[in-house]
């Protein structure tokens, strides 16, 4: 984004300044509950439609561009670790944040942030399995 303090319609990679992990984030609950804002109800991806929905839907997006989190990575036994299990769970929550996209009036504006969005998880996805049965799936 070029300024810290924007809005989705003003930023064609909306999809791709941030993760879709809500743990980084704050919210008001007033624009939660009026947005009808949820998460999916599945074992994982649930986090993404709550958190790209309300990237699109936010009328002021703000950001601190420090680092303050350090994630651990590839640990096969966590969620994460074990996501291309249920992959299914990640068409449902793109299927929701496409719908999002659909109903407002910035779908050419973020067409490409939302495309450069899939690729990325695919390739993440592919990149951190180490099971050469899920690549010929």
């Amino acid at each position: 984004p070029e300024s810290s303090v924007f809005a989705a319609k003003d930023c064609k990679y909306v999809f791709n300044f941030t993760t879709g992990a809500p743990w980084n984030k704050m919210y008001l609950r007033e624009f939660v509950e009026q947005n009808q804002l949820s998460f999916l109800e599945t074992e994982s991806y649930n986090d993404l439609s709550m958190t790209y929905n309300a990237l699109l839907v936010a009328e002021r997006i703000s950001y601190i561009d420090e680092v303050f989190t350090h994630y651990r990575v590839n640990n096969p036994k966590s969620l994460q670790g074990n996501r291309y299990n249920t992959i299914e769970n990640l068409f449902t929550a793109l299927n929701e944040i496409e719908n999002k996209i659909l109903c407002g009036t910035y779908e050419n504006i973020i067409e490409i942030s939302f495309v450069n969005f899939i690729i990325s998880l695919f390739a993440n996805l592919l990149r951190n399995t180490n099971d050469d049965e899920i690549l010929v799936k």
